[in-house]
């Protein structure tokens, strides 16, 4: 496999999700799994930033939700942790929102990050940011990896207010990291329509039950408490 993209770590996974006028159809196989994968950072740089960093909140949400997930192990923990301290030590946000072209160098840790997030969610499933997401996708039509961004933040907040040692296992503050990443995300793009699915009461119902039957919400390790979220998701 040589990707084109990096970030949904499907080159390393045994899900297949292929979009459809139908919605999504996902497919498990075995198969689906490479001999080796290719990263070609020749290709991977000729995508625009923004696509490039978009990947990389998708892979680090795949991270973080493998480790939220009823499927979560030791070793998906550490791998997880590892993988986004590792990232966040070698691309500082003043790369990530100010650079012109990344380096070659660069381009690998981004490749890193989507073949560790894919490993972790081929091994523990997603969560409520992909939930979130999912639901959001098919209300707006705003595309995958965006709706990723936008809900990063929140799911960390929701975490945080149903578990308040879960987040300590990071060696850095990863909810005022996620902010930061979110604000200079809003600098940049327009989430107009994701924020619109907020404002109005009757969209965002829809959008919490839709997400409350996407399998992603299933994974997630703690009954999901839909005032908490809501109160979140509106504040």
């Amino acid at each position: 496999v040589i990707p084109s993209k990096v970030g949904s770590g499907a080159e390393a996974s045994i899900t297949s999700i292929i979009n459809s006028e139908k919605g999504k159809l996902i497919t498990v196989d075995e198969n689906f799994l490479p001999h080796a994968i290719i990263y070609d950072t020749s290709i991977i740089s000729q995508l625009d930033n923004m696509d490039i960093v978009f990947g990389s909140l998708d892979a680090m949400s795949h991270c973080i939700e493998s480790m939220s997930s009823i499927n979560t192990n030791p070793y998906v923990n550490f791998l997880s942790i590892s993988t986004i301290e590792n990232f966040r030590k070698n691309l500082s946000l003043e790369r990530l929102f100010n650079t012109s072209k990344f380096s070659s160098s660069e381009l690998i840790q981004f490749c890193l990050l989507s073949f560790n997030g894919g490993i972790a969610q081929n091994n523990a499933g997603a969560g409520l940011c992909h939930a979130l997401s999912h639901s959001a996708e098919q209300l707006t039509g705003v595309p995958h990896s965006v709706c990723i961004a936008f809900f990063t933040y929140p799911t960390l907040r929701y975490i945080n207010e149903v578990d308040k040692d879960f987040l300590s296992r990071f060696d850095f503050d990863i909810l005022e990291y996620s902010l930061s990443i979110s604000e200079l995300l809003c600098r940049d793009y327009d989430f107009s329509k994701l924020r619109n699915l907020l404002q109005e009461s009757s969209m965002l119902e829809n959008l919490i039950q839709l997400a409350s039957n996407d399998v992603c919400w299933k994974l997630f390790y703690k009954r999901i408490d839909k005032v908490i979220l809501t109160n979140i998701l509106t504040s």
